[in-house]
């Protein structure tokens, strides 16, 4: 900052475009550095924070220019989406969107909000990762799924393939119901199928 100065320091001249990493990176990677900077010298490192699940649905979600113009103002906006943890959040942050700025926002913010949502699903579902490419979405599972790989793909259904450590969905115009849709049903479908399997487990234990 000596050298440079204060200036632009979250745009796109010293810290490129949310565009070029993705809301997800770079709201994670924005606020490990505010939290390096934030550090007293010779302090000890903080603790690692829970990991949230990196959703890539090679989709175009930003905040456009055009929308908001003011820079700060764009950034405020970012990392209040970035607090959202539950679907409650992201309807109040939505809301909050249509009464500023009209009630037809750019598909982009529409993406934006939807790659929210699946954060949301994915970690109550305990996926690590959701990626889409071409024709097909891959979710990433933290451990093995074992035994339990026919009765996962039937409470998935809609095409779903169940793999050792990932669940694959269809993503193209051939599947029952449009990709989207069809992602959010799976992620819930998971959630409440392990949440049933804990349930079962519990009263095993008993």
């Amino acid at each position: 900052l000596e050298i440079r100065g204060a200036g632009n320091i979250l745009g796109a001249e010293q810290s490129g475009h949310v565009h070029a990493v993705g809301f997800d990176l770079y709201t994670r990677l924005l606020s490990e550095a505010v939290q390096d900077l934030r550090r007293e010298p010779g302090a000890a490192p903080a603790p690692a924070p829970s990991a949230d699940p990196l959703i890539d649905l090679d989709v175009p979600a930003s905040i456009p220019d055009d929308l908001v113009e003011h820079l700060p103002s764009r950034m405020a906006i970012y990392q209040r989406l970035a607090k959202a943890r539950t679907a409650a959040d992201v309807d109040d942050a939505a809301q909050e969107l249509r009464d500023r700025f009209g009630r037809r926002l750019p598909d982009e913010v529409h993406n934006l909000l939807f790659g929210l949502r699946v954060s949301v699903l994915a970690r109550e579902a305990g996926v690590e990762a959701v990626t889409r490419r071409g024709g097909e979405i891959t979710l990433k599972l933290p451990h093995p799924v074992g035994g339990a790989r026919i009765a996962l793909e039937k409470a998935l259904s809609n095409g779903a393939q169940v793999g050792h450590q990932q669940i694959r969905l269809p993503a193209n115009s051939a599947s029952a119901l449009p990709w989207g849709r069809a992602l959010l049903e799976a992620l819930t479908a998971l959630a409440d199928f392990q949440r049933h399997a804990a349930e079962l487990a519990t009263a095993g234990a008993r």
